[in-house]
């Protein structure tokens, strides 16, 4: 074997190493989920609340998102069902309240955020898991307040945790009026 032919022989064999791993990882180790990988998810979640970021939580949905929230907003019960759209726009209108807020205290309303994870069951397939979990947002003291439990279906996909199922109770109050 000539030495041209020898290099485009390993380059060969490197290419098809290098599809062989990427393949399985698409197919196989960027879809298995574990714990860890789910603590992180609600880390960033936390990191974007905090930060009033709602194009990154919408990040954190998958696009066949389906979310069920029910509940007590203010007194009134309400029960809505969005999908990835839907709830990205909610996460906009909330932030953008939230600044209001803040405008009409002369500056930035302060939050406060909190989640517990109470439960985490990883399925057999290692590629979903539910979480439950219970949170609580606070704005500007006692101004709002966000308080929920929800139970999670999480799926990791091409090695992203993403938000596929949302079923949620929650209750909005507030305290003094601005």
């Amino acid at each position: 074997m000539t030495p041209i032919k020898a290099r485009g022989y390993v380059r060969t064999l490197l290419l098809i190493a290098v599809l062989a791993v990427a393949g399985w990882y698409y197919f196989v180790g960027g879809r298995r989920i574990s714990e860890d990988h789910i603590s992180a998810f609600y880390q960033k979640q936390a990191e974007a609340t905090l930060s009033r970021n709602p194009e990154a939580l919408c990040v954190l949905l998958a696009d066949d998102f389906e979310g069920h929230s029910s509940g007590v907003v203010y007194g009134q019960r309400v029960a809505v069902t969005q999908n990835k759209q839907q709830t990205c726009e909610s996460y906009r209108q909330m932030y953008s309240g939230i600044a209001e807020i803040g405008d009409k205290l002369g500056g930035i309303a302060q939050l406060d955020y909190q989640h517990d994870i109470d439960e985490v069951a990883i399925s057999a397939d290692g590629k979903s898991a539910t979480a439950s979990i219970r949170y609580t947002l606070n704005v500007a003291g006692s101004v709002m307040r966000y308080r929920g439990r929800s139970t999670d279906t999480l799926v990791r996909r091409a090695g992203r945790v993403l938000l596929q199922r949302s079923e949620e109770e929650a209750s909005v109050s507030g305290g003094r009026r601005l």
